[in-house]
């Protein structure tokens, strides 16, 4: 009977070491190999983003009104058989583009294309935003500011939400940019 409890008891702490390993090798697969965000878009990201400049709300709201850069919200959004699903109207700083799905970490040659065609036409400083603690944002700004080193990139970290908070106009969009 002790030798029983011993041996499952033994078995026990093997098996929850090696439940605990895996969750804490988990958390290390936050990033991929080339820095990428590729799992819980929804957390607390970094104040500032290399080689990008990162905005404050005030300075993208003096940008918006000078007309000095151009907004992008990278809010993603149900994608099947060729079509984008938007459940409701996508709210956004006017005059915003909407380029969904091009934040994600290991982006789908399909997105990098879309991502491609669009950045490329842009003129000025092209600012990427969606909602407080996202990582598609930072994710899209990093890519474009390595993938296109000549053009100009900004990064608003506090999005959407906190331009709202400050009572800034607000205009509300249907469809993102069609596929090209």
């Amino acid at each position: 009977m002790k030798w029983n409890a011993c041996l499952a008891l033994f078995l026990g702490l093997i098996w929850g070491s090696a439940v605990a390993s895996t969750t804490e090798d988990d958390e290390f697969q936050l990033f991929d190999s080339d820095g990428y965000r590729i799992q819980s878009y929804r957390s607390a990201t970094p104040a500032q983003l290399d080689g990008v400049q990162t905005l404050t709300t005030e300075s993208a709201y003096e940008l918006w009104l000078r007309k000095s850069g151009h907004f992008v919200n990278v809010q993603p959004v149900l994608w099947r058989q060729g079509f984008f699903l938007p459940d409701q109207p996508l709210t956004i700083i006017p005059g915003s583009d909407w380029l969904p799905n091009v934040g994600f970490g290991q982006l789908e040659e399909l997105w990098a294309d879309y991502l491609q065609h669009y950045a490329q036409q842009w003129d000025g400083m092209i600012i990427f935003y969606c909602t407080p603690d996202c990582w598609h944002s930072w994710n899209t700004a990093k890519r474009v500011a390595e993938k296109w080193p000549d053009l100009k990139v900004g990064w608003f970290r506090d999005g959407i939400d906190a331009w709202q908070e400050k009572g800034y106009p607000v205009e509300f969009l249907q469809q993102p940019l069609p596929m090209p």
